[in-house]
């Protein structure tokens, strides 16, 4: 904030539309009456889960603290992870997830301090709310034959939590025109309060709807970036970045029931990291261009995978521009496009101790889905910039 050069904010969208199609590879399921494994893929390939346009907002202020404009202050208001998702009806891929809906919206209030002319460092806090509905069927072990959709059940994980992290970083100019940057966000662990309910299958109580209190854990994680910049000229600018995710904090979704249960999603998260490249060129005093490619590495793996997030490597290529309307207002514009790698599910779930909780202990159900999926996202942002 402290190079900055009189306060401002900005108000900003991205809109991303994402779509994933879904091979059968096998699913089945093997329940205590359905005399062995039984084939799901002749239930539907679920559609692409994703709303056509999903929009995401941000913002942020900053403005000068004291009159030498050493200190300065700030305020960002983003959604940094986020998933929704809904399958179609009795797809085969049901018993691993038919809806997620996961929100996160972070508030990060910051101070910067600018010591002198070359340096800059600050932090602040991040200060999120999440809120989560998660969903998936639950087969019948005792219908005959195998589960049909007919007679599945439905569970349904909802939660909220507030939680706080911290960031810190800093901003060097060795010489006039080189910028390096490094900066550090620590992990977040958030304990959803909430509840674990839906209905029982037709076999266990006819469909009866069911609702237990408890609290969940889900552990965001912690964020190390490092970044370069150098003018090439009085016109030409070229950057890059490279960021590691300690993911391998999100291992599971576990849930700790009121009346003394427990029940565990895995996840098997495994730390990942991301680099890019990019490039602006000022083509005048109104109008600044902007290319850049980016390699982003997945955090899941084939064995906890899910049909939540089936995610894979993605390279991502983007292009965009800035525009002076005026001295005081700029827009921002740019599009971006992801070249995802398929993404393999494989993913064993047992339903026993759910069974156990319906006061069924004797009833079992195993189910394996099995599935490639191939992905693509496209996002267009824009922005208003405005200087006070």
């Amino acid at each position: 904030m402290p190079f900055l050069t009189r306060p401002q904010g900005q108000m900003g969208v991205n809109a991303l539309h994402l779509t994933s199609d879904f091979r059968d590879d096998g699913s089945d399921a093997t329940t205590t009456l359905s005399g062995g494994a039984v084939d799901l893929n002749n239930t539907g390939d679920g559609g692409n889960p994703y709303s056509p346009v999903e929009a995401v907002p941000n913002l942020f202020v900053a403005a000068p603290a004291n009159e030498s404009g050493s200190v300065w202050v700030g305020l960002g208001v983003t959604a940094p992870f986020g998933l929704s998702s809904q399958y179609k009806e009795g797809w085969f891929g049901r018993y691993d997830s038919t809806s997620s809906d996961l929100r996160v919206i972070d508030i990060s209030p910051a101070v910067a301090f600018k010591p002198s002319e070359r340096l800059t460092f600050g932090g602040g806090l991040n200060i999120q709310r999440v809120d989560a509905d998660l969903r998936r069927a639950i087969p019948d072990p005792l219908e005959a034959g195998g589960p049909t959709p007919q007679r599945d059940g439905e569970l349904i994980l909802e939660g909220h939590s507030l939680a706080i992290g911290v960031n810190a970083g800093m901003i060097y100019k060795p010489w006039e025109h080189t910028r390096v940057a490094a900066h550090y966000r620590s992990e977040v662990n958030h304990r959803l309060t909430g509840n674990l309910k839906g209905r029982t299958p037709t076999g266990l109580g006819g469909g009866v709807n069911f609702l237990v209190t408890g609290e969940a854990a889900l552990d965001l994680p912690q964020i190390a970036t490092v970044a370069l910049a150098q003018d090439i000229g009085s016109r030409m600018t070229v950057m890059a970045h490279a960021m590691w995710f300690g993911w391998d904090s999100f291992q599971e979704i576990r849930m700790a029931l009121d009346n003394g249960g427990s029940l565990s999603d895995p996840q098997g998260y495994e730390n990942s990291v991301t680099a890019a490249l990019g490039a602006e060129y000022k083509a005048s005093d109104r109008l600044t261009l902007r290319t850049g490619m980016q390699y982003d590495e997945t955090p899941t793996t084939g064995d906890n995978r899910t049909t939540r997030t089936p995610d894979g490597n993605r390279i991502w290529v983007s292009g965009g521009l800035s525009y002076n309307i005026t001295d005081r207002i700029t827009a921002d514009f740019a599009g971006t496009y992801m070249f995802i790698d398929e993404g393999h599910v494989d993913r064993t779930a047992t339903f026993d101790p759910l069974y156990t909780l319906f006061g069924a202990p004797g009833a079992a159900a195993t189910v394996n889905t099995q599935s490639t999926t191939e992905s693509s996202v496209g996002i267009l942002g824009m922005a208003v910039n405005y200087k006070f």
